[in-house]
């Protein structure tokens, strides 16, 4: 799932124990709350590039899971 107005992904298999956070958005307390609440457990959080609206909330999300942050590597496209 997308949460609204944001880029953040949740990702989690039907049958998985938890969910990987793709690119968590805003450092908002109320977002990352959703974020957390829509995975139910955060198994891995990952970035795609570093502009705040994808990566912003990346370490206070940590601070909530004790998940680590993973840049994933790769071009990026303008």
């Amino acid at each position: 799932m997308t949460l609204d107005g944001t880029n953040t992904w949740v990702l989690r298999a039907p049958d998985a124990p938890g969910a990987v956070v793709v690119d968590p958005g805003p450092d908002d307390e109320a977002h990352l709350s959703a974020v957390v609440a829509a995975a139910q457990r955060v198994t891995a959080i990952l970035l795609t590039h570093g502009h705040a609206d994808h990566s912003a909330g990346a370490r206070r999300l940590h601070d909530l899971t004790a998940e680590p942050v993973r840049r994933v590597q790769g071009p990026h496209r303008r």
